[in-house]
């Protein structure tokens, strides 16, 4: 029957979503209940209120949550949705989703583990708020059953089972089963009669979920070990943590209450010692203080703490056969570039490096193109200021003038090169397109390139925008500030609001690119965009922080609603 599948899956989805509106509880009565070997256990408390809160239009990020669910809303499956359930509500005399958090009530669990001789069994208990209402919609669903012909209701101990096609549902006076199979119902039942009544009740809201890695690679036949990338940037970026997936056994997840927004936490049982060698040396803690990132007008900011020096020397070691043959003349062009061997200017960079994407702002006066792009920088903290930025400077000269080469060729407009005034102590070196004789308001689009690059003591800026590079100098911590941190931090932050607005600005680029890629009109090109922009103003900041220590790997990820209040 299908309404019995639906049960399963909405028990699943349900769960999920519950969870994102809280932390996990500390009690942990409810976890006897299933084997100590559980491939995957959920723990869910505060599921009455969560639904409560819905109700008053105060769930997800403080807004509406019609917002959050507007496509769906507006779609054919919503109406499907909202007539299978006033027909099931029809028969059972109450609402079925109302009816559903009636019977989770405050606190529920759902665990998974392997079966002898083969399979998985599952099991949720869930303590329900209403076990009158609860079992007068029991009783309505076994005696439909019975009118089709089937007799599936069973009694036992004084529990109600209902076998279903997949699963079994047992009712009892103070908790509710669903399991796998009548066996497991009876044993989770009598495991919860034994419970004390402080663990069937719960006043805060909140998820925990326990993983079972190497059970659950052992069932689905997965070797688990490095699946290390084949692209240069995603080598730098993670290919230390597909070595921690691939080595951690256990993955635990947590959501933690804030009066500022909600707080992901995801932790590995793995670190540092799980890497290659190779790829090890590549995370390095800072040593000193760089770039402060997380400025609310930034689109977005991201830190990693990698030795990129290290990478380049370990290149032949690190990056794929196929991209191994390039790396003689990458070797020339760089060396080109740097006036001397590379090795000698990227080792000289001081983890962490920062990539920063921010809206642009242009020069009253000066040429404003119509279309506003947002600028992208990289922040470097120099081991030797004056040798590498020297170095560094020369390198940008070197690009403007192959850029202007290349140009030439084909007709384009070069750029200019020349010094920008600066604050005292700081220099910029920038890169100009001549203005426009005429509109100056509604210049093409290459005047969104700026580039300049700029440094100031240790600090290093390249940037597409002069602009952005003058107030990235300005945001550097203290020159040789140290950090005190052990171990390697990446971090990133994104506002949505920001991201919204570059979004809205960049339409005509986007919207034509996902038709090529995607293959998609450009209706549901432009519907998917505004989607996204729609979503990401519903978030005033999203931080995410990575932290890696010798045999444990931590994610923090911290929600703030553009309201004030957390998802």
């Amino acid at each position: 029957m299908r309404y019995q599948r639906g049960l399963v899956v909405l028990s699943a989805v349900l769960f999920g979503w519950c969870g994102l509106v809280g932390a996990a509880p500390e009690k942990r009565e409810l976890r006897e209940i299933f084997p100590e070997k559980s491939l995957i256990y959920l723990e869910l408390d505060g599921a009455r209120s969560t639904y409560e809160a819905f109700l008053s239009s105060k769930a997800w990020l403080g807004f509406e949550a019609s917002a959050v669910f507007l496509e769906f809303r507006q779609s054919p499956d919503w109406d499907q949705f909202q007539a299978g359930r006033r027909t099931v509500g029809y028969w059972l005399d109450i609402d079925p989703v109302e009816l559903f958090f009636k019977t989770v009530g405050q606190r529920a669990a759902l665990a998974a583990w392997e079966r002898k001789g083969g399979g998985m069994n599952v099991g949720i208990v869930a303590f329900p708020d209403s076990a009158s209402a609860l079992r007068t919609a029991f009783q309505r669903v076994s005696d439909l059953v019975r009118t089709q012909g089937e007799d599936r209701v069973s009694s036992q101990n004084g529990i109600d089972f209902l076998q279903l096609d997949e699963a079994v549902l047992a009712l009892d006076n103070g908790q509710v089963v669903l399991a796998s199979d009548k066996k497991t119902a009876l044993l989770l039942i009598q495991k919860a009669r034994k419970l004390p009544a402080s663990a069937k009740s719960g006043s805060s809201s909140g998820l925990e979920i326990e993983v079972d890695l190497a059970a659950v690679r052992r069932v689905k036949g997965h070797p688990g070990g490095p699946q290390r990338p084949d692209e240069p940037l995603p080598i730098l970026a993670a290919a230390g943590l597909t070595d921690i997936i691939g080595a951690a056994t256990v993955l635990r997840f947590l959501l933690e209450p804030g009066n500022e927004g909600v707080t992901a936490s995801l932790s590995l049982n793995a670190g540092l010692t799980a890497m290659e060698p190779a790829i090890r040396g590549l995370y390095s803690a800072g040593t000193v203080s760089g770039l402060e990132i997380g400025n609310e007008s930034d689109i977005l900011s991201l830190s990693l703490a990698r030795d990129v020096g290290l990478f380049w020397e370990k290149r032949r070691e690190l990056l794929p056969p196929r991209m191994r043959a390039g790396l003689a003349e990458a070797q020339n062009i760089l060396s080109i570039f740097f006036s001397g061997p590379p090795e000698e200017v990227l080792s000289g960079l001081v983890p962490p490096i920062s990539i920063i994407v921010s809206p642009q702002e242009f020069p009253a006066g000066g040429p404003t193109p119509r279309m506003r792009l947002p600028s992208v920088a990289l922040h470097a903290v120099l081991r030797d200021p004056e040798k590498l930025g020297e170095r560094l400077s020369q390198a940008f000269q070197s690009a403007v003038v192959l850029s202007n080469l290349d140009r030439g060729k084909k007709g384009g407009t070069p750029l200019s090169l020349g010094f920008a005034a600066a604050g005292q102590g700081a220099q910029i070196l920038r890169a100009y397109f001549p203005a426009p004789d005429q509109q100056k308001d509604q210049a093409d689009l290459r005047y969104n390139l700026r580039p300049a690059c700029g440094r100031s003591g240790g600090d290093f800026v390249l940037s597409t925008s002069e602009d952005q590079v003058r107030k990235l100098l300005g945001r550097s911590a203290p020159p040789a500030a140290s950090t005190g941190e052990k171990y390697p931090i990446d971090r990133l932050v994104v506002h949505g609001p920001a991201l919204a607005e570059a979004l809205t600005q960049a339409m005509p680029i986007l919207v034509p690119n996902r038709m090529v890629e995607e293959g998609q009109t450009r209706e549901e090109a432009t519907r998917d965009l505004e989607m996204i922009s729609q979503v990401s103003r519903l978030i005033r900041s999203l931080e995410a922080e990575l932290r890696y220590a010798d045999s444990e790997t931590d994610l923090r990820i911290r929600v703030q609603g553009a309201g004030g209040e957390g998802i």
